[in-house]
């Protein structure tokens, strides 16, 4: 049972240091990479992505979980070195987001749901570009 099988369920705490029982669950995936809208304060941007289109998004129908990575402008990771001759491609993006379904009904469910949602990220999000993956990530 998820939070989603009772209308206005409490949302529903997971253990963060081990997310196998989730994701055992989690057959359909779509993942988003996205660019805050130009000129939008920083801190706009994170309040109401994090107050407001997150909890939305997170209690539409379908959905298994939803999670948020806010990426910070002040910092760079650098993880891997780059290769002798190849230069760095700056793309700036301010966060991504990981949607989990159960299967492709949930994500079916989801759409049909979200028209609220789709219709208000293009006052937060310059560009979101997002990859579905029907069967998961194996």
């Amino acid at each position: 049972m998820t939070q989603h099988d009772h209308q206005n369920a409490p949302t529903q705490f997971v253990d963060t240091a081990n997310f196998a029982a989730r994701d055992k669950n989690a057959r359909c995936l779509s993942y988003g990479v996205l660019r805050k809208l130009a000129g939008l304060p920083g801190d706009l941007f994170t309040d109401y992505w994090r107050d407001v289109l997150g909890p939305l998004c997170a209690r539409l129908p379908g959905v298994g979980y939803y999670v948020q990575h806010h990426f910070s402008q002040d910092y760079r990771a650098n993880l891997w070195p780059l290769p002798d001759g190849i230069d760095r491609m700056d793309v700036v993006l301010d966060g991504a987001a990981e949607i989990g379904f159960a299967d492709i009904d949930g994500l079916n469910r989801y759409a049909e749901a979200s028209a609220v949602l789709f219709g208000d990220v293009f006052h937060l999000f310059e560009h979101i570009v997002a990859y579905s993956l029907p069967l998961g990530s194996h």
